[in-house]
């Protein structure tokens, strides 16, 4: 894929003369027109991509073995005593030109600095907090490989979850690898940015195979007190959901399901989905075999008797 508006994709691709050193079907290598040094050549790939977090992976596999080969090469035809390859990714950074490059820059003797820091200190416990941060967000991009990470991290995290919802201790296993698979089968890994994204994620499945479970058996919902469970409080993020949503806690589940006990039968399953199991009105119309206009009109009843249900029972303290 290429952008017609970029200079370095109209460059790499000839559309533009430059003074090439080298070029391949994935590359073409170029002389800096502002060199930090002579010999300053530019790694350009003929498709686009904004940065690094963007590359091809099999284009990554390329790049710095073509780098390592042009830095020989000018270490030999300029004499250069060593060499530098520099990529920057984002303004902050200095990226300058949005289409992913990596500069060769050739070191002389004697020569300026170029790139360079003065090195800093830092505390001991701050290393390992920023490091503990680094690596929460570092996943395994394979889909089995962050399958297989996820379960050995968390599996018995959720089993507590489960089982301090209600689930009894012999089902809680297969309730949380019900879960994983969901996850899996949905390739949710391909789609969320972080660790924690993810981990929200399997918090909401594991809760909705919990609250499926414990309405097919017939089992009240425990309220949660386990402090090793306590950061799955954040289930999703609220204000993507229905502002009633935010009175729905483990905390509270038992009390809400008195109130829906309350409600006409016609109501009842499709508020359990929408507002506590999280589904849309597509999925619970295609499940509910109902109109959308239907699902709508008693959502919006519901929603009228849970307010004022909800509120007298917060109003008492019983929430």
């Amino acid at each position: 894929m290429k952008d017609c508006n970029c200079i370095f994709c109209k460059i790499a691709n000839g559309e533009i003369p430059s003074s090439t050193v080298y070029e391949d079907e994935d590359f073409r290598v170029i002389l800096d027109l502002g060199p930090a040094a002579k010999g300053h050549a530019l790694i350009l790939p003929k498709e686009h991509f904004k940065d690094v977090t963007e590359l091809d992976p099999k284009i990554a596999a390329k790049v710095l073995p073509l780098g390592a080969k042009l830095g020989t090469a000018m270490k030999k035809s300029l004499g250069c005593a060593g060499f530098n390859l520099v990529q920057n990714n984002g303004e902050a950074a200095g990226q300058t030109v949005f289409h992913f490059h990596v500069h060769v820059i050739p070191r002389y003797e004697g020569g300026p600095v170029i790139a360079g820091w003065e090195p800093g200190k830092e505390d001991p416990e701050v290393l390992a907090e920023t490091a503990e941060k680094i690596k929460g967000e570092f996943m395994p991009q394979d889909k089995d490989e962050l399958l297989q990470v996820l379960i050995t991290k968390y599996a018995q995290m959720y089993m507590k979850l489960a089982y301090a919802i209600g689930v009894p201790y012999d089902d809680v296993e297969d309730i949380v690898m019900e879960a994983f698979w969901s996850f899996y089968r949905a390739d949710y890994g391909g789609k969320l940015e972080s660790e924690k994204a993810i981990k929200v994620m399997l918090a909401r499945i594991v809760e909705n195979k919990c609250i499926d479970y414990c309405r097919k058996e017939k089992r009240s919902i425990k309220p949660n007190e386990d402090e090793d469970v306590s950061e799955l409080e954040y289930v999703a993020d609220l204000s993507t959901y229905d502002p009633l949503q935010s009175v729905i806690s483990r905390e509270s589940c038992g009390q809400i399901f008195e109130v829906l006990d309350g409600l006409r039968e016609s109501w009842k399953d499709v508020t359990v989905m929408y507002f506590i199991q999280g589904f849309t009105t597509e999925e619970i119309c295609e499940r509910l075999e109902i109109t959308n206009d239907m699902c709508r009109s008693r959502i919006s009843r519901a929603r009228k008797y849970l307010r004022e249900n909800l509120k007298s029972r917060m109003d008492r303290g019983h929430l």
